[in-house]
């Protein structure tokens, strides 16, 4: 049993007349089912290159997508970081205000010095 399968070398011919060329420059005649077995060799390792070639294109294209979702996930979190911020400068506010609302209303004192107090802390 071969090891080598038959080949078309009609189909090869690019690759199986260059390794004929080269035996027959070197002197070796009669080495037709070796250059059919080598061209088909060079055929599949071109092809095999080729889509090698594709997918790094297509992993470069993927790479740009993930560095940009990675910026925009920075920017998502840096906009959340100055939201959460201003949320919490709110809540500050809005708390100042309760206080002075309560002690005005609990008459704890002058409601004109409470509200300039709370004024001076939102400053």
């Amino acid at each position: 049993m071969s090891e080598y399968a038959e080949r078309d070398i009609e189909a090869l011919c690019q690759y199986y007349g260059r390794h004929v060329s080269a035996m027959t420059g070197e002197g070796l005649h009669e080495k037709s089912d070796i250059a059919a077995e080598l061209a088909h060799r060079d055929h599949v390792i071109d092809t095999l290159k080729a889509e090698r070639d594709a997918f790094e294109g297509e992993v470069n294209d993927l790479n740009h997508v993930v560095v940009t979702l990675m910026q925009d996930c920075k920017q998502s979190d840096d906009d959340s970081d100055k939201a959460e911020a201003a949320n919490k400068g709110l809540v500050d506010e809005v708390e100042s205000l309760t206080y002075a609302l309560k002690a005005i209303a609990d008459g704890e004192g002058d409601a004109q010095v409470i509200a300039q107090q709370t004024i001076k802390v939102e400053d």
